[in-house]
This record gives structure tokens, C-alpha cells and sequence, in this order.
């Protein structure tokens, strides 16, 4: 992975830590690469003919492999342990977390080839959610590959809005083709997850005006799995987006909220690939696409949370069924599966709506209680970078965490932090007064 990304999740990761109040948007545009027919028999959907680019299709340059097929030119390494131990062999006792981040790209870096290998036969597959999912991953490797591109030839362009818009422009364009295909395989599909993730990927890397992303809207999603309340902030974000004029509709959304049974974003996109075929690659290779999913979850939005939140206050919670709503949405947003940024939102609701002190002392308490471990977890990383013993852990601990990335993917965000929380070795007071004493100078 590279340092800019690695920044860029760690910047994801204190946003959601540090400023809960913070609400998620999308980003902006996309190029072209001449497509070719493809006739495929959709095993979630009905038969449909669908363009695929060239450059997924083109056999010859891209021969269908099998697991057994495909081999790393270099030494098979097993675990994070043994990876972490070669890249560090030649490497000072002393090392700053940047350069350890650099390494850890580079010996990941050696499996490209082999993964977009695995990815584009993925992609000719006939099966439409792991077309989809191949097809995003496939994008998000472009996207990073563009973007650390033209960085290294634009040394300062982060420290620079305008360099920063021109990269985003160029690396949203470099993805067009991708993003296109997976828009049109959803609009020919009645699937829910393939249409979820054709919404999240023309979400990260377009508008949502370019090609077919055009005709992706959170309405169509909704229709097509109407018991998923994501599925409802996405078309509640956009009815606020469109004027704010539609009030019944806007109704609807927050109506549908409080009573689905499921929220699901659809992040999750290794669930639709052969788990079982990764399991028989590499370790570099298996990681690499690991990585990967990661960079695929830090490009995805959340949906806004700011049109649940101006529903939920002030005179319009006078109304019994507004207020009814938002007690059922402030519930529904602590789910089993819920994202750190669900808790922070349904404890300003429930303060909005007049819930217990207590109630929201405790919830308080626990959410900087998390906030403090992560703080501290950072700061006993970077101080264990002064000995060979104290580098290789937290090779390892960097490596891991693409895994916990996936569990929190799996069980929910929230959940596997307050498991984690649960074993921490701090107490959870000196957790918290790191996230409070700051605040008091």
C-alpha cells in the first residue's frame, strides 16, 4: 500500500474518530476504452447483453488462469511474520512509520501481476456479483496506480488544492470504462448487491452524471431491496440534494428508515468473490487483494447523515409520528452491525429527543472510550519503531489490520471495536481522559 493511502485511511479512521458530527459526501468525474459484446447468462439475474472493455475482455493478453496457475517469480512467504522478517533483513533497527509503510507497499507491490490477472478472469465470469465486485477492485488498483503516478511526478500536489482537483479529475477518468460496465450490468440487472455496488463504485469515482452512472439512482436501489436502510439515506441524501421540495417523499425515506430490518452498504465486496479459491494463493497475493478491498471501503462514502439529523430536531419532533420516527431511527442506527459514525449519530438524536442522561453518558463514555484506544494503539506503533523486535511487530500489526478491516467489514464496524475495546490492556478512564484532556486546553 502506498504512504498516500495509507494516509488517506488513517485520515478516514480519525474523521470517523475524532469528528462524528462530520457527514459523509461523494466525489467527483471520470475516460474510455473501446468496448467489445459480451452475451452473458446473469446467475443473479435475468440473460443480457452487456459491453465489457477490451482490455478485461482481450484473452490474449489476458489468459484465463486457475489458482494453481498463477505463481509469485518470487520466494513463497506463508505469514505476516515471515513477510515482515524479509523485508526488514536488510533494514536499520531504527525506521520511521513511513518508510516501514513504504516497504510494506513495495513487497506487496510484487504481486500485481498476478492479481490483476486473478481480477480480470474474475470479471469474465458469468456470475454478475463477482463480475461486479473483480470489476470494482479492478477500478480501485487503476485509480491508486493513476494516482501514486502522478504523484511521483507532482512532488507538492497534495499541499495544493488545484494539483489536488487535476488529480482527482484525471484518476476518476482513468476508471471511466470500469465504472461504466458495472453501471450498465446493474441497470440490466434486478440484483440488489450488483446494483449496491455499481451505487458505491459511481459514487467514489464520478458524479453520478457521467455514462451510465447517470442512470444509477438510490431511488432504483430502494425498489430493489426495500428492507435496507442504506439503500433509503442514499435516497433520502439525494431527495435533499434535488431541492428539499418533495416533502412526502422525504417522508417516505425517513418512514422507511425507522422500520427496515437490515442496513447494508454492500462494502463487503469479497463476500461475492471465491473466498475459498484465495485461501490457495499466496500470502503476498491473497494480502494485495486484501489491501485492495481496504482501498475500496477508504474510496466508498457513507451516506450523509446530516438529512436524518435536521429531521430529528428543533418544533418538527412536536409531531407524535416525526418523533415516533426518530426514536425508531436512533435505535436502528445502534444495530449489530452498525459503523462507529451509527453510534455517534443516534446519541445526538437521542439527545435531541429528550432520552435519559444516563443513557447518554454511558454511550458517550464508550464511544471516546474506542476513540482513546485507537489514539493509543497509534502512539505505541510509532514508539515500538526503535528496535529490530519493535519494527517486525508492527510490520505485522500493519499487515493484520487488512483482516480486521474485513471482520469489521463482516460483523460491523462497531461491534468488532468494542470487542476489541473489551480486551484492551488500558482502562477505559485513562482511554477517555485521552480524548477529553485535550480538549480542556
Amino acid at each position: 500500500m502506498l504512504k498516500s493511502n495509507y494516509k488517506r485511511i488513517i485520515l478516514v479512521l480519525l474523521v470517523i474518530l475524532l469528528f462524528y458530527g462530520i457527514f459523509f459526501h461523494g466525489q467527483t468525474e471520470n475516460s474510455h476504452t473501446a468496448p467489445a459484446i459480451l452475451k452473458t447468462s446473469n446467475s443473479h439475474g435475468s440473460k443480457q447483453q452487456i459491453d465489457i472493455p477490451t482490455e478485461i475482455k482481450n484473452e490474449k493478453s489476458t489468459p484465463l488462469i486457475g489458482a494453481s496457475e498463477v505463481v509469485s517469480s518470487s520466494k513463497k512467504i506463508n505469514d505476516a511474520s515471515e513477510l515482515c522478517e524479509e523485508l526488514l533483513s536488510n533494514s536499520n533497527d531504527r525506521i520511521s512509520y513511513e518508510q516501514l509503510m513504504r516497504q510494506i507497499q513495495q513487497s506487496l507491490k510484487r504481486a500485481d501481476p498476478d492479481v490483476t490477472l486473478i481480477l480480470q478472469r474474475w470479471a469474465n465470469n458469468s456470475d454478475s456479483r463477482r463480475r461486479a465486485a473483480a470489476l470494482s477492485l479492478l477500478a480501485t488498483k487503476k485509480y491508486e496506480d493513476f494516482r501514486q503516478n502522478f504523484l511521483n511526478t507532482h512532488a507538492s500536489c497534495e499541499s495544493s488544492r488545484e494539483c489536488e482537483l487535476q488529480m482527482l479529475k484525471l484518476s476518476n477518468n482513468a476508471v471511466r470504462s470500469e465504472l461504466a460496465f458495472i453501471a450498465k450490468m446493474a441497470i440490466y440487472s434486478s440484483d440488489p448487491i450488483v446494483y449496491g455496488m455499481a451505487f458505491n463504485a459511481c459514487n467514489a469515482w464520478s458524479d453520478m452524471t457521467i455514462d451510465f452512472c447517470a442512470q444509477i439512482s438510490a431511488a432504483q436501489w430502494a425498489h430493489l431491496d426495500p428492507d435496507n436502510g442504506i439503500a433509503w439515506m442514499r435516497t433520502l441524501e439525494q431527495l435533499g440534494a434535488a431541492s428539499g421540495k418533495n416533502q412526502s417523499a422525504i417522508e417516505n425515506a425517513l418512514y422507511r428508515i425507522s422500520q427496515v430490518n437490515r442496513f447494508d452498504a454492500h462494502f463487503d465486496i469479497l463476500s461475492s468473490l471465491p473466498e475459498d479459491e484465495l485461501t490457495r494463493y499466496d500470502y503476498v497475493t491473497r494480502t494485495s487483494i486484501e489491501n485492495l478491498v481496504t482501498l475500496y471501503w477508504a474510496n466508498s462514502p457513507l451516506p450523509a447523515y446530516s438529512p436524518i439529523v435536521n429531521a430529528c430536531k428543533g418544533a418538527v419532533l412536536n409531531d407524535a409520528n416525526r418523533r415516533y420516527m426518530c426514536e425508531q431511527i436512533a435505535g436502528k442506527l445502534q444495530r449489530e452491525n452498525s459503523f462507529l459514525i451509527d453510534h455517534g449519530i443516534s446519541r445526538r438524536i437521542g439527545e435531541n429527543l429528550g432520552w435519559n442522561k444516563s443513557k447518554i453518558q454511558t454511550m458517550f463514555d464508550e464511544f471516546d472510550a474506542i476513540r482513546g484506544m485507537m489514539i493509543d494503539r497509534d502512539r505505541r506503533s510509532k514508539a515500538a519503531l526503535v528496535s529490530h523486535e519493535g519494527v517486525r511487530q508492527a510490520c505485522t500489526t500493519e499487515l493484520n489490520w487488512f483482516g480486521l478491516i474485513r471482520t469489521q467489514m463482516k460483523v460491523g464496524e462497531f461491534k468488532s471495536l468494542r470487542a476489541e475495546l473489551a480486551k484492551y490492556d488500558v482502562p477505559r478512564e485513562t482511554l477517555i481522559r485521552l480524548v477529553r484532556e485535550p480538549l480542556k486546553k
